[in-house]
């Protein structure tokens, strides 16, 4: 039996860093470098729930967005 691709699963971690981020007026390359990756790629897959950010990593995507990082976890109010 062939194993099929699973789609990524997006949670609200992952909604939630495209929504502050354009809220914002980032570029994923802008907060890509925020965060101190090597490129937009890495925030695209967050984004698209490919991926998600590493503990160590979370710090600093909460201070490039301007919230704590417990807000990267909470839904949205809209």
């Amino acid at each position: 039996m062939a194993r099929t691709k699973q789609k990524p699963r997006r949670t609200i971690l992952h909604r939630r860093i495209r929504e502050l981020r354009t809220d914002r007026g980032l570029t994923q390359a802008a907060l890509a470098e925020a965060c101190r990756l090597g490129d937009k790629s890495t925030v695209a897959q967050w984004e698209r729930g490919a991926t998600s950010p590493r503990a160590d990593v979370l710090p600093l995507l909460a201070a490039a967005l301007g919230v704590g990082v417990a807000d990267l976890y909470e839904r949205s109010a809209a």
